[in-house]
């Protein structure tokens, strides 16, 4: 016995009386489906029931999968993106055409970025049933370099145990850090080499200038 339902298409050929196999499946085919055994010898009945969800990834993107982006304002989309170290950075990740709408989460070298960094996720819908949300991410360059003096930046749109993908953005300083230039770098605190005349626990100022390090005379 059949019925029809909208979005249900049976594939006869690769169906049997233990199995149902569907195709042409939409946004329409999810929902809960229930096998039924009535028994010959008493007509006592069983049932299971299992849910089936059916997903609209999120459209390509520009690279050429179906997952999100990052938009950058002077960025091409694809490389790495060059900023003046302290520089204002405001990146947006989208997700476009999904169903459900897809999560987004910012990271920064695998960690996630702190929420102060972060603007609350937005979702509008679009046509046949889709969203787009996006997420902001504004920060100072300069504050989450790494080691090696770069930014890397990912997007992940996680719609859980059915999709998951990610956009990237390396961040680079425009010039090396550490490069020409004369800038307080740290202070500490320590105990002056002997013979300089100065009492222990003095404060000691480390400074780069033109890419060398170097140890300045001890503040009194």
């Amino acid at each position: 016995m059949k019925f029809n339902v909208t979005g249900i298409t049976v594939d006869s050929q690769n169906s049997t009386e233990f199995k149902v196999s569907l195709k042409n499946l939409s946004i329409k085919s999810s929902g809960t489906f229930t096998c039924e055994v009535i028994s010959d010898d008493n007509f006592e009945t069983f049932r299971e029931a299992s849910n089936m969800t059916v997903i609209d990834p999120p459209d390509r993107n520009a690279a050429g999968k179906f997952g999100p982006e990052i938009e950058v304002a002077g960025w091409s989309g694809t490389g790495p993106l060059e900023v003046r170290d302290g520089e204002q950075v405001e990146a947006v990740c989208l997700a476009r055409g999904s169903n459900p709408p897809a999560p987004l989460t910012w990271y920064n070298n695998n960690t996630e970025v702190p929420r102060e960094f972060v603007r609350p996720q937005t979702s509008r819908t679009e046509g046949h049933n889709t969203y787009t949300t996006s997420l902001r991410l504004i920060l100072s360059a300069g504050q989450l370099w790494d080691d090696q003096g770069r930014l890397l930046l990912r997007c992940t749109a996680d719609i859980p145990g059915l999709f998951h993908e990610a956009a990237h953005l390396e961040l680079l300083p425009t010039q090396p850090l550490g490069g020409p230039s004369s800038q307080v770098s740290s202070l500490t605190v320590g105990t002056a080499p002997s013979g300089t005349g100065v009492e222990d626990q003095q404060v000691w100022r480390t400074s780069r200038c033109g890419g060398a390090s170097g140890v300045d005379e001890p503040q009194v």
